[in-house]
């Protein structure tokens, strides 16, 4: 029998799971994981084996893969078809499941070798070991699924969304990545990947609700969803879905639509022609899946694919060979269409912006008139037509500035030292955070943020399209209602203009969209690391990685400044806040950290402890970690680029300075740095040899 504990958590990432899949105040999942030190047993044993092959699944395995690596993909659906059985193989006891789960991996990693007369599935683990021995693959893709049935083999119960999607995460989600990463596919598609794998996890419980219940005495839907209705999972057992029941399965598809729009974007990263077939094929019958079981009953009768939905997949995959892929893009350093169709390799640093931006070298904003200036003219000769900064309208300009200013925070003056293009794409950048943020903070329901979000993701998607957007001085077609219709449209169009002009990406604007989402779902209290790094990634990297460009700076070294300063800063203002966010019962320091410390896990709990203060110099020694990497990288940027950059961090090192100094005795306390410090920093900062 295996030891059983909970597996270290590897680093979350920009490519981590979206919106749907983390939720704030996940708790501690228990994984019954096998040990280096676990006794195997490798004797003979009854054979569990399904007789379920390839046929049997909803989606397709290996049909569209190249023959090459069709082997390697046979060799892992084998293992991970073995590994499966036996988790759902009635006949064995949840030890015996266990045990044999453990002797996979034994044999998987190395550390046992079958003898003869071993089980029939062991044979699946060697042949396994083989191609990752061979293709350099990380185990994990493989050892992962185990730790997911061990916990079949023990729970069958799950009480939130969080939990679910934890489970997936192991069950599902390696799945995916072993294709990717077999194909030699850069990271970027691991997030969108998992999204889809998830996604399909779902809908596959959604399937077998009742099966999974009378078989094996398992429900997949989130207990206080069902609580909410007044259900239980007795409501699987009748001939069809009480309204109840329904809306808990309508509440589960909502997050599978966000997955399922999160995945869209998978195909077009994916630079193996098969494997984008394959990924756009799939992508496609997860909406039409999801769609079915919308309208459908699991319980009546079972809700699967049909022949033209498989057909109309495929039509929708070859659809996607001749467009744009992240293999055969545009370089993203370029200005225009330059290089179009070039293959870009995996991991090339992307080109400097060298060429200045129109609108001069100008270092200051005045606080009216700033946009006719943008222009290069005053008010009384700046017509309706007259375009100023990013080519746009100054009408659009000035609305953007507008949305800015509104927010009564500093930001127009800490972007003053922008030439005026890149300014205004910073305008439109903070614009589109603050309004993402006003429906993330606002007092309301989850569900009636859930759509406001859900259109910001159309609403992005619609800017990196190519369809038109509406004239100037119209309303827009989704407008947030925290900006008149004009604002909106104004937005999109200057947003666009910021995209094309500095190369702005996708990703980036969904990750800040995932990362008020993460707010807005759950009240986050003492997250697990993983899930605090990765709110940090979206909440304020992300933000970073648009703004390097825009400040002027797309190499590889500025998105490694905007990755280390963006969780500086972010670390900082936790930090600085704690009091304001327990008020709002929230408590955004990781756990592990805070359970080091012995410091309570809740929020007004942990103002009062004593050791507070040590588990904040903790993560301020983790801050001035970051700060130092996000400076070292800074050296390797375009300097002039990267003055604002340095200027906030400039900026919020004397917070952190002034944070340790005060040592956290009143954390519910919100401290500043005084106004006669701030001028010689930012002198510093701005100064041509800072």
């Amino acid at each position: 029998m295996s030891a059983v504990h909970t597996p270290e958590a590897r680093p979350a990432s920009a490519g981590s799971p979206g919106p749907a899949v983390a939720e704030a105040t996940r708790p501690a999942p228990f994984h019954p994981e096998t040990s280096p030190e676990a006794e195997v047993d490798l004797s003979a044993g009854e054979d569990v084996a399904s007789g379920k092959g390839a046929a049997d699944e909803n989606f397709p395995v290996g049909a569209l893969i190249g023959r090459r690596l069709r082997p390697h993909v046979e060799a892992y659906y084998n293992w991970a078809r073995a590994v499966d059985d036996i988790a759902d193989n009635a006949r064995l006891a949840a030890g015996e499941k266990i045990a044999r789960l453990d002797a996979m991996d034994a044999v998987l990693l190395g550390r046992a070798v079958p003898p003869a007369g071993a089980r029939s599935e062991l044979a699946h683990a060697v042949r396994l070991r083989g191609v990752l021995a061979k293709t350099g693959l990380d185990p994990s893709c493989a050892t992962d699924l185990c730790v997911a049935f061990r916990q079949d083999a023990v729970r069958s119960r799950y009480a939130s969304w969080a939990e679910l999607v934890e489970y997936c995460r192991y069950s599902a989600n390696p799945v995916g990545r072993f294709l990717l990463d077999l194909h030699g596919e850069d990271p970027r598609t691991h997030g969108p990947s998992d999204a889809l794998c998830t996604a399909l996890q779902v809908l596959n419980h959604l399937q077998d609700c009742a099966d999974d219940l009378r078989l094996f005495d398992r429900c997949y839907l989130p207990e206080s969803w069902l609580e909410a209705e007044n259900e239980t999972v007795d409501a699987l057992r009748r001939p069809a879905a009480s309204p109840g029941l329904r809306r808990v399965m309508d509440r589960m598809l909502v997050q599978v639509d966000a997955l399922n729009w999160e995945a869209r974007a998978l195909p077009a990263l994916i630079r193996d022609r098969r494997m984008r077939l394959n990924a756009a094929t799939i992508v496609a019958l997860s909406h039409r899946l999801a769609r079915r079981l919308r309208h459908e009953d699991p319980l009546a009768a079972r809700v699967k694919l049909r022949r033209p939905d498989v057909a109309g997949s495929l039509w929708s995959g070859l659809r996607t060979l001749p467009a744009a892929v992240a293999g055969a893009v545009p370089d993203a350093g370029s200005g225009g269409n330059e290089g179009a169709g070039r293959p870009v390799g995996i991991g090339r640093a992307l080109r400097r912006l060298t060429r200045r931006p129109a609108g001069g070298n100008a270092v200051s904003m005045p606080p009216h008139g700033s946009v006719e200036a943008a222009a290069g003219m005053g008010p009384e000769v700046a017509g309706p037509d007259a375009r100023g900064a990013l080519g746009c309208a100054l009408a659009d300009l000035s609305a953007v500035e507008r949305i800015v200013r509104r927010s009564g925070t500093s930001f127009a003056r800490g972007m003053a030292v922008l030439p005026a293009d890149r300014r205004f794409a910073m305008f439109a950048i903070y614009g589109f955070c603050r309004l993402v943020d006003d429906v993330a903070d606002e007092e309301a329901p989850f569900s009636t943020k859930l759509p406001r979000l859900l259109a910001w993701r159309e609403r992005v998607a619609r800017l990196f399209g190519d369809d038109t957007l509406p004239a100037e001085g119209s309303g827009g077609a989704v407008a947030d209602p925290a900006a008149s219709d004009s604002e909106n449209a104004a937005l999109d169009r200057v947003l666009r203009a910021a995209i094309r002009r500095f190369a702005l990406r996708e990703e980036d604007f969904a990750a800040v969209i995932d990362g008020m989402r993460m707010d807005a779902e759950e009240v986050i209290v003492a997250p697990p690391f993983r899930v605090f790094d990765l709110y940090c990634d979206r909440a304020a990297s992300a933000v970073g990685r648009l703004s390097v460009r825009a400040f002027g700076d797309r190499s590889a070294a500025a998105d490694e400044v905007a990755f280390h300063l963006g969780r500086a800063l972010q670390i900082t203002n936790i930090l600085r806040d704690l009091g304001e966010d327990a008020e709002r019962g929230r408590l955004y320091l990781p756990r592990e950290v805070l359970g080091s410390f012995g410091v309570p896990l809740d929020p007004e709990g942990a103002l009062r402890s004593p050791r507070l203060p040590e588990a904040c110099r903790a993560m301020a020694a983790r801050a001035r970690f970051h700060f130092n990497k996000a400076d070292a990288a800074m050296r390797r940027c375009d300097r002039a680029a990267m003055r604002p950059a340095r200027l906030m961090g400039a900026s919020y090192r004397a917070i952190l300075r002034t944070l340790e100094r005060d040592g956290w005795r009143t954390p519910e306390a919100r401290l500043s740095v005084p106004g006669w410090r701030k001028l010689p920093i930012a002198l510093r900062a701005l100064s041509p040899w800072g």
